[in-house]
């Protein structure tokens, strides 16, 4: 049976109610508060299953470090300075969520990102991260930053991203060259977008090295001015 996590000075089942004899029902945390008072607390590891964080907040923010969390909800949350490193979700939404200087790092399967927004100073889809089969559906994403080792495959995009680099191999290479620490990392590969949807796809004062990978996709990276 699925673990419920921990927290950094806390068990955070602890912070859960008892969960439902019928594991397929959705244990409800609707309006769950991530901060829970504290400035940036860290939660580490647990297999989350069938968990229900609609309508979370996070004003303080938070770290989630190598969790997975499976047939989880997240809409309509609205999160501060949250960060997810090393996690994987699997057939999870986030459908109209509100990101202020959020990260996004993993792996994300059937995911379904409707009606997203970033704000703040960076929305970051994780340097490394793979989406796959996701939806990202009328998205407006502003200040997405330097962009690295970030997979799309079978994924939908429609909408607008803003402000921001899309790394190639060569730039990719550059910085994981660069220290001694990243050279056996993972992360310093190009950009790619393969079999993906991309025909309602506007980007705007984004600049893309042509060695992005592109292959197979529907569509092509409208831009817009202004």
């Amino acid at each position: 049976m699925p673990k419920i996590g921990s927290f950094e000075y806390q068990d955070i089942s602890d912070l859960f109610p008892t969960r439902p004899d019928d594991e397929n029902k959705l244990l409800d945390l609707r309006n769950f508060d991530w901060s829970r008072d504290e400035i940036r607390p860290r939660y580490y590891g647990g297999h989350i299953l069938n968990c229900d964080f609609s309508h979370s907040v996070s004003e303080k923010g938070f770290l989630v470090r190598d969790g997975i969390f499976e047939k989880c909800i997240f809409n309509n949350s609205t999160w501060w300075l949250s960060e997810f490193s090393n996690c994987k979700f699997i057939d999870c939404s986030f459908d109209n969520c509100r990101f202020f200087s959020c990260s996004l790092k993993g792996k994300f399967y059937n995911c379904s990102f409707n009606n997203i927004s970033g704000r703040g100073e960076y929305f970051n889809f994780g340097w490394g991260s793979l989406y796959l089969n996701c939806i990202f559906e009328s998205i407006d994403l502003k200040n997405i930053g330097d962009i690295i080792g970030v997979t799309f495959e079978g994924c939908k995009i429609s909408g607008l991203i803003s402000n921001g680099v899309l790394h190639g191999r060569k730039s990719a290479l550059s910085k994981r060259f660069a220290s001694l620490i990243d050279i056996f990392s993972h992360h310093y590969k190009p950009v790619k977008f393969i079999r993906c949807d991309l025909v309602e796809l506007k980007i705007k004062n984004v600049v893309i090295d042509n060695d992005v990978v592109f292959k197979k996709n529907k569509g092509f990276l409208q831009y817009v001015s202004g």
